[in-house]
């Protein structure tokens, strides 16, 4: 933080991370932090997610926001963010020539010090991860209204409007930086990487109103939309289609909103990166077949073209924040999640996670069905606490392929007792066996077909089950109703 302001800024233009921390703050907490390190050191998945969530400013203490500076610093250069570093990497870092130099208060005696406070309990780090980042909060809020506090000595000019303006845009500012948007993406930012990223790849010749419809008649007809508190389990056998179904979902949701704002939709993804997930809604929306999309160099400049527009007119105004960290572990999910709960004061509206059976939890003694069971009532819980349908994707179990008519039933599901228990609504993809001759030529040229899928609603808490249809156009991972009949 810079202690050169400069003196007659209002306040909205400084630079909100160089305002002047107070040396004497009493929002601090050393030992929280070592024992913070000290856990991120052990524990590998609790390392991936401070890296995430913390920047130096959240340690307080020199020692420990180097040794946290040096941990984000190496992982950064790898390039790779599932990457972690164990006691012996960071020893190594500490005693080279060029950290004495960039970190001068680093030592292996320090080191062996944050190791040595080895009572932090991993299963606390949420915990201690929260009252960190509320100590940061509060430091900045003390650095603010010291800074300001000398502007009011020193202009007598100083309006009550201007005041005011100024406290609540540091407000908002403070709240928005409180979570590190490293981890969370929204589509405008994903997708303003991704257009660069193709366009350098292409250049380089070398009903309710608190009921939220899907889009989908077929689903809509029978649910009459998701509602606060559900859990909504979205199944199907590998390569029918869930994850497209699932983003066709969240990027109706998103733009059609009845608000007087637009809804905001989180989707985590534990299968595929954010730009596979933003090559596929590229695809939806502007009908650019998606191989194209993922070797840019057979593109046309027209479809180049219909991409950027479509970046600007469409997937900028979706409100969907994508994740693809590499954290599988329920609890973390759920404090990632209410974090960009708080940040967004209570307005999000569908989350959507990809899928059940990638997720972990802890103590489920080596059972795997123990393990889902705590999944599946953690996110209804959570549904229920924060008043937005949650919608888990699941796979099915072997079984379905054995039937004629390839219809999934609720026992598909896998490790199926307490999901079907705790879930609001099943619904289930499916399509119909084909013909030999039939099965021959999709194989040929698949993706150039619109194939028939049917939905199954299989559970309905609070209405009726039943069945319907959609078409797949899987060139462009693309649902839609058929034509309505007269």
């Amino acid at each position: 933080m810079k202690a050169n302001s400069p003196k007659n800024a209002p306040i909205n233009e400084l630079d909100y991370d160089n305002l002047v921390a107070n040396p004497s703050s009493i929002y601090v907490d050393e030992k929280l932090e070592r024992n913070v390190l000290n856990i991120m050191i052990t524990n590998d998945d609790r390392q991936l997610l401070g890296i995430d969530y913390f920047n130096e400013d959240t340690f307080f203490n020199i020692k420990n926001r180097q040794l946290f500076s040096l941990i984000k610093s190496e992982h950064q250069k790898t390039k790779n963010k599932n990457v972690t570093f164990n006691y012996e990497d960071i020893s190594h870092f500490v005693n080279r020539e060029e950290t004495i130099k960039e970190y001068p208060e680093l030592s292996q005696y320090y080191l062996n010090v944050v190791l040595s406070s080895g009572l932090a309990n991993d299963n606390n780090f949420l915990t201690y991860a929260d009252r960190l980042l509320d100590l940061q909060k509060m430091r900045k809020a003390e650095a603010f209204i010291l800074t300001y506090s000398k502007r009011l000595h020193s202009e007598k000019d100083l309006l009550p409007e201007q005041l005011t303006t100024d406290f609540e845009n540091f407000f908002i500012k403070n709240n928005t930086n409180s979570l590190n948007r490293n981890n969370f993406l929204t589509l405008e930012e994903a997708s303003t990487e991704f257009i660069e990223k193709i366009i350098e790849i292409k250049n380089n010749t070398n009903i309710v109103e608190d009921s939220i419809l899907s889009g989908f008649r077929g689903i809509d007809n029978y649910v009459n939309g998701f509602k606060p508190g559900q859990l909504i389990i979205l199944a199907a056998r590998p390569g029918i289609g869930k994850t497209a179904l699932a983003l066709n979902i969240a990027r109706n949701i998103s733009l059609n909103s009845s608000l007087q704002r637009k809804r905001n939709v989180i989707f985590i993804s534990l299968e595929m990166p954010t730009s596979e997930l933003v090559a596929r809604i590229s695809s939806t929306e502007t009908m650019v077949d998606l191989k194209k999309i993922q070797n840019p160099k057979y593109m046309q400049e027209v479809e180049l073209s219909t991409l950027q527009k479509a970046k600007v007119e469409y997937l900028d105004n979706m409100n969907i924040y994508i994740d693809d960290a590499a954290t599988s572990k329920i609890n973390d999910i759920v404090w990632k999640i209410k974090h960009l709960y708080k940040n967004l004061k209570g307005e999000l509206d569908f989350i959507v996670i990809d899928y059940l059976q990638l997720i972990s939890a802890p103590d489920a003694s080596g059972n795997r069905q123990n393990e889902i069971a705590t999944i599946s009532r953690t996110l209804k819980t959570l549904a229920l606490e924060l008043k937005v349908p949650i919608m888990a994707l699941s796979q099915l179990s072997r079984n379905v392929e054995s039937r004629d008519d390839n219809r999934p039933q609720l026992h598909d599901l896998r490790e199926s007792g307490a999901i079907e228990q705790d879930a609001d609504i099943v619904i289930f993809l499916s399509r119909p066996k084909m013909k030999k001759d039939a099965n021959k030529n999709n194989e040929n040229d698949n993706s150039q077909n619109v194939i028939k899928t049917n939905l199954t609603v299989a559970k309905n808490r609070n209405g009726q089950p039943g069945i319907a249809n959609l078409y797949y156009f899987g060139n462009y991972v693309k649902f839609q109703d058929p034509e309505p009949e007269n």
